[in-house]
């Protein structure tokens, strides 16, 4: 006959196959207590972070109630002001319309013949770099002297020994 012990939970005596090894809670009543445990950590960190996604791309869809909740707080500290119809706004940004009144403005790409760092002042001294190179000082005490990057140091270094 198999031994016996009784759940200190649930108070039934079961066979010992239903225990966890050392332990004097059935498995039935030690997964039930985990998963309650799960439930409430998650709700609390739901209300903790906002909700229990991503913030969706679209404007007033939301997850849940919680995400609402966090989203509204923060852009109400940020100044912005939900107005009756449902639009977020803010003086000199976006009115009750919908409408931006600072226009964005839009990236534009330079033409591919733009040699931006050639007309720095580091570039122009592009030589003395490549003498510090040649006496064997590294690419961050060229860095330091000259107030850049190591990269930085690099790149026109490489560049230049590409045009001599």
């Amino acid at each position: 006959m198999e031994e016996q012990r009784q759940c200190k939970d649930c108070n039934e005596i079961k066979n010992m196959n239903e225990f966890y090894v050392n332990r004097y809670q059935c498995i039935v009543c030690v997964r039930e207590k985990e998963a309650t445990y799960r439930r409430k950590e998650s709700l609390q960190r739901r209300m903790e972070n906002g909700g229990s996604e991503r913030i969706p791309q679209t404007p007033g869809v939301y997850a849940d109630e919680y995400q609402e909740a966090q989203v509204s707080e923060f852009l109400t500290v940020l100044g912005w002001k939900l107005n009756p119809n449902g639009v977020w706004s803010k003086k000199g940004f976006k009115n009750k319309d919908k409408k931006w009144e600072i226009p964005l403005k839009k990236y534009i790409k330079p033409n591919q013949n733009y040699k931006g760092s050639e007309r720095s002042e580091v570039y122009l001294k592009r030589n003395e770099l490549l003498e510090l190179r040649a006496t064997g000082m590294t690419y961050i005490k060229i860095g330091n002297i000259y107030g850049i990057s190591p990269a930085t140091v690099m790149r026109i270094i490489k560049d230049n020994y590409d045009k001599k």
